[in-house]
């Protein structure tokens, strides 16, 4: 059997629409994202352009040319210059391939190339339901530093939101 070609490369904006449909394939499944309705690929542009800057690039992950996953980093409180070394990480895989492990190599990959942009913190949020993403991030270092309760209304309930935070180690 033929191994699949796995890579982890800088986002392209060709890469988009995949994207968009990872993203609205999450929102539609729920109990994700904080976002309820879903966006065309016009709309994401905008996304996509403020995240197109060093530092705060996205990634994607391809399966055979395909991609399946990404990840980004944002800012942390933009614009405070005290801040710059602090960035916040998302990551989405598509369904079909979640439990595989790809979640473990975007979190590697993700990890080591924060270190070589210099951030020496990373935050991720997370609504507090998300427990298949709170465990990764805990397998990978992150440990839970804040909780916002009952901040989100969801179609058929209020959650909060999980911050945890991995300090990055050299």
């Amino acid at each position: 059997m033929i191994e699949p070609e796995i890579t982890i490369r800088q986002a392209l904006i060709e890469d988009l629409p995949a994207m968009t449909d990872i993203y609205n394939e999450v929102i539609m499944e729920g109990n994700y994202t904080a976002d309820l309705n879903t966006f065309s690929v016009k709309d994401r542009k905008v996304w996509f352009d403020a995240h197109d800057q060093y530092p705060y690039h996205i990634f994607v992950l391809e399966i055979d040319q395909k991609i399946l996953g990404y990840f980004y980093f944002s800012p942390w409180r933009a614009g405070r210059e005290a801040l710059k070394s602090v960035a916040e990480i998302s990551f989405f895989l598509s369904k079909e391939v979640r439990g595989q492990g790809l979640g473990n190599m975007l979190m590697e990959k993700s990890l080591t190339i924060a270190r070589e942009l210099g951030f020496k913190h990373l935050l991720a949020i997370l609504l507090d339901i998300n427990s298949r993403s709170a465990n990764l991030l805990e397998k990978w270092g992150f440990k839970v530093v804040g909780e916002l309760s009952d901040v989100i209304k969801l179609p058929d309930m209020i959650v909060g939101q999980l911050i945890m935070l991995n300090k990055l180690a050299k």
